[in-house]
């Protein structure tokens, strides 16, 4: 792993530029208004809806290894080669996510196509019948909802341009909508946890449920804030 850093650390030094450094600094009070400013933007508020929705279903999904461990005979040794191999996924779905959005050309189409496709993942999550011969169906539908969702993930950061934030707030905004946005971290873990003490496999798939909820939730208000931009582009243009 060291070596490996230091490797990277050298091709960084040969083929990236350094950018040109600029002294440019606000008082407290400007960067306290300049906030405040972008706050009361409303697609600020549907760009961290969007990472708050996209980013629950991120953190759900990471629970299907232990669901397929404990209802469909998964052993443990090949659970955590699983959660190995998320990382290899997590490479191929975010450049699939890219490739798409520039095939497209709208990132807008790739996070609602992908989070359809994630609420379709978990729904089968939830009627397929606990016996182990399909747990061959339950980890290839594990590795789709990882492509999905990270092609997803790929891009809600990247559609701040196509909200059209100017450029000078997209530092503010960045900010807060990684704030807000990445707050399921509060809550989620314990809810669902106690969901799965309490209740078992219910409990599971109450899981799949708020997933699928919130999948659908993040695609209603791309699609809603996609329909916005294109209007303004529409008016501009006339």
């Amino acid at each position: 792993m060291k070596w490996r850093v230091i490797i990277i650390g050298i091709l960084n030094f040969i083929f990236i530029e350094d950018t040109k450094k600029e002294e440019h600094t606000e008082s407290l009070v400007d960067v306290t208004k300049g906030m405040f400013k972008a706050l009361l933007i409303p697609r600020v508020w549907m760009l961290v809806a969007i990472i708050f929705t996209a980013y629950s279903v991120y953190g759900l999904i990471g629970y299907v290894n232990t669901y397929a461990v404990k209802f469909y005979g998964l052993s443990t040794a090949a659970a955590a080669t699983l959660g190995g191999v998320r990382y290899l996924i997590q490479g191929l779905g975010g450049i699939a996510g890219g490739f798409l959005a520039d095939k497209v050309k709208s990132r807008f189409k790739v996070i609602i196509g992908g989070c359809i496709g994630l609420a379709l993942s978990f729904g089968l999550f939830i009627i397929l019948p606990t016996t182990a011969s399909l747990l061959v169906a339950i980890v290839a539908n594990f590795f789709l909802g990882l492509f999905f969702i990270y092609a997803v993930r790929s891009q809600y950061f990247a559609v701040h341009d196509d909200a059209g934030i100017p450029l000078n707030m997209s530092g503010r905004v960045s900010g807060i909508a990684s704030c807000l946005g990445y707050t399921p971290d509060l809550f989620m873990y314990t809810l669902v946890g106690s969901w799965m003490d309490n209740y078992g496999r219910t409990g599971y798939n109450m899981t799949w449920v708020y997933a699928m909820a919130a999948a659908i939730l993040c695609a209603v208000i791309t699609f809603i804030l996609s329909r916005i931009v294109k209007k303004e582009q529409a008016a501009k243009a006339s």
